[in-house]
């Protein structure tokens, strides 16, 4: 009797190909970060403009036409959109507060 060969499996997982970009040596004491403040303005201005654009839009939508009639949904929708930019703004110092403070740990076995 004579032994068959087996089926091989001949299926080839390609690998990632390794990262030939050349590291940039980090001098010590150099702190990188993401954003500066200038980004955490711009992007909170940005966000209270949206905030101002949605409340107009909303007040048309509602029918800001006799405003007597909507006394309590405009003052709803100001407080609404108006807590929305300020504590936009609140997290936005935190977050700028945070990457202003912390420090990235160097992993030592990192080549």
């Amino acid at each position: 009797m004579a032994r068959g060969k087996k089926s091989r499996n001949t299926t080839v997982i390609p690998q990632p190909a390794p990262d030939v970009r050349p590291k940039e040596p980090q001098k010590k004491g150099v702190i990188h970060r993401r954003f500066y403040f200038y980004d955490y303005i711009v992007v909170s201005l940005f966000f209270v403009a949206f905030a101002y654009l949605q409340k107009f839009v909303t007040m048309k939508f509602l029918g800001s036409s006799g405003l007597e009639d909507l006394k309590f949904e405009k003052i709803a929708v100001d407080f609404f959109f108006d807590t929305l930019w300020k504590g936009f703004l609140v997290v936005a110092l935190l977050v700028f507060l945070h990457d202003f403070f912390y420090r990235d740990v160097e992993d030592d076995n990192a080549t």
